[in-house]
């Protein structure tokens, strides 16, 4: 959508235009807003910008003219739970101050919402564009470049270790697992459960979870969930040395999508470079296993499979670049290896069954159904885009050691 400038106010404007069947506007006092957020940041904010309207937040950006400087306000639509918030800035902070990843500084916010009648946070507004925009007009050598550098992100988060499995608190501890209830819903509510030692905890706390959302449905949901447990519990038993499932956990991002990586444009000279890394809701520790994995938009799918030979060279460039993060033979690059090669749908399809769906059981129990089938013949899959799918010849990462 072409953004346009079209004047709200005096001080507030739009950049862009919505159709009647989106979510209203929020009415937050921006003058209030403005006012508190200059003098956090000790200079005169004077023009108000809305970037999105969302399902959850609206956007805007927060402009002091006389400097050429911004900031973005993240609003909430809806009341959203203060450790929810809370942990995100936490987390936002910890990256910041523990690794050279480029994370957003928070200057301010209020999770009540008394001061300007919606919650808010105000965070450095990151250059470049959402990886996303550039990504199919990128080269082949600068899409590379890209996953490099992202592949860099995923082995400084590599290096952030923790014991439990949880969202991280305001001193940087392991609190509960702070995750969305409600995917579907238009007020959404979060759960705080654990922390959580093992791996097989924190995915049965999925499947306990689902089995309280279903509390009111047929009594198949039991024993079916029953069941997705008892598969998951051998599995994790069978792999209980590997280093993908056991501790130390590492921080993983709950949405590391190419909508929350921002990268600079091309140019002939040089290739894009990463900017930032946005969106750390629900960022919460968690097993190897789930931080190492394919960024989505090399993983082949059947709409796209004119994009098939070049994810082909892409994928093993990514496995490489991970590895290469490390010392060559380090546990560290061996971890890193082992977790492409343990790739299996006992855990992706689990994860995309039971972390981030959210719909209802009578949609849902035909996949489980099929889910239990697959493992219990062992002939499920990894990824599930292609039809077709088999797993990259060795991943292209044997070398000498």
């Amino acid at each position: 959508m072409d953004l346009t400038d079209c004047e709200c106010s005096s001080d507030v404007s739009t950049e862009e235009s919505y159709s009647s069947d989106e979510f209203p506007p929020l009415e937050p006092d921006l003058d209030k807003l403005m006012a508190h957020v200059s003098q956090v940041v000790e200079m005169k904010l004077a023009l108000a910008k809305k970037l999105t309207r969302g399902r959850y937040h609206e956007i805007y950006t927060l402009h002091c003219p006389e400097r050429q400087w911004s900031c973005i306000a993240r609003l909430s639509r809806f009341q959203e739970s203060p450790s929810k918030l809370s942990s995100e800035v936490a987390t936002m902070e910890y990256v910041r101050t523990h690794t050279r990843i480029p994370v957003p500084k928070v200057y301010c916010h209020d999770f009540s919402t008394c001061s300007v009648g919606v919650q808010f946070v105000v965070m450095e507004r990151m250059p470049g564009q959402h990886l996303y925009r550039i990504w199919e007009d990128l080269t082949l050598d600068h899409k590379m470049a890209a996953l490099s550098q992202i592949a860099q992100v995923l082995g400084q988060l590599s290096q952030l270790e923790f014991q439990e499995i949880g969202s991280l608190t305001e001193d940087f501890k392991v609190g509960p697992l702070i995750r969305i209830d409600n995917l579907d819903d238009l007020n959404p509510t979060t759960s705080l459960t654990g922390p959580y030692k093992s791996t097989f905890d924190y995915l049965a706390s999925f499947i306990d979870g689902e089995s309280s959302r279903f509390a009111d449905t047929p009594d198949d949901v039991g024993p079916i969930l029953v069941d997705v447990k008892t598969t998951i519990q051998e599995y994790c038993v069978r792999r209980a040395s590997s280093s993908t499932i056991r501790p130390p956990f590492r921080l993983y991002h709950d949405d590391f999508d190419a909508q929350n990586m921002l990268f600079s444009n091309p140019t002939n000279d040089e290739p894009p470079r990463l900017t930032g890394i946005i969106d750390w809701e629900y960022a919460h520790t968690a097993p190897l296993y789930f931080l190492y994995e394919y960024p989505i938009f090399i993983q082949d799918n059947d709409c796209e499979k004119s994009a098939y030979a070049t994810n082909a060279i892409l994928r093993p460039h990514f496995v490489r670049e991970l590895r290469a993060q490390f010392p060559r033979g380090s546990m560290a690059s061996i971890e890193a290896k082992e977790c492409m090669t343990a790739k299996c749908s006992t855990l992706n399809t689990f994860r995309d069954l039971f972390m981030f769906s959210g719909i209802e059981w009578d949609m849902l129990k035909p996949s489980v159904l099929g889910y239990l089938r697959e493992e219990a013949e062992g002939v499920g899959k990894a990824y599930r885009g292609r039809l077709d799918w088999v797993p990259d010849p060795e991943l292209g990462i044997e070398e000498k050691e």
